[in-house]
């Protein structure tokens, strides 16, 4: 098990987390908290997958396997899970990769998110985002485009923001999709090496 944290914890450092961890992930029910620690991180879409429907409301949540009874029951919670769409597994059984889709009533939270209008969310999806998270939590100030964001992104840009202007980044899709060739280079796994070398 202290192998599993280890490369957890490397893999954790150096794979950037996406927007969709944080504001798409939620919307599934689970916070990231609740998939600790084999969470690695959540996507909107898998490039490798050329036949998706790229408008169909899901989301693709990464999660590093583990022989551990934890995971084995984490694993069937999951896949009983009323928005559980499918999973599969990538890197010769490393990691799986969760599909779920999204409940009708989020769809125009999910297109609000890509248009980069956080504040504009539903109540719902912003209680959810909210779950599991300090009340000082900075996303409480993005989610309700608090004053004291405003004047932090006005000094850093030496600029007076429109008052409709959202207080977060907008996403950059392709940042939200996962590559699966990306993520072996990113995490050192450029060589095919046998099964039974890539067990951690």
């Amino acid at each position: 098990m202290m192998n599993l944290y280890r490369e957890l914890e490397r893999v954790q450092k150096i794979i950037d987390q996406t927007k969709t961890v944080d504001f798409i992930l939620p919307l599934t029910g689970y916070s990231k908290t609740e998939l600790e620690p084999y969470l690695i991180n959540a996507y909107l879409g898998d490039v490798s997958l050329s036949d998706w429907d790229l408008n169909s409301p899901d989301v693709f949540v990464l999660l590093k396997f583990s022989k551990h009874i934890h995971f084995y029951n984490l694993e069937k919670v999951l896949e009983k899970h009323s928005m559980f769409n499918t999973s599969y597994t990538l890197l010769r059984g490393q990691y799986i990769m969760f599909v779920f889709t999204l409940d009708s009533k989020f769809e125009k939270d999910l297109k609000k998110f890509k248009l980069g209008k956080y504040s504009k969310l539903s109540q719902p999806a912003k209680k959810l985002i909210m779950r599991n998270r300090s009340t000082n939590s900075p996303m409480k100030s993005v989610l309700y485009k608090e004053e004291s964001l405003r004047e932090y992104w006005e000094n850093r840009l030496d600029a007076v923001l429109p008052i409709e202007s959202e207080l977060w980044p907008i996403i950059k899709y392709d940042d939200e999709l996962f590559d699966k060739n990306e993520f072996k280079e990113l995490i050192g796994m450029n060589v095919d090496l046998p099964a039974n070398l890539l067990s951690w």
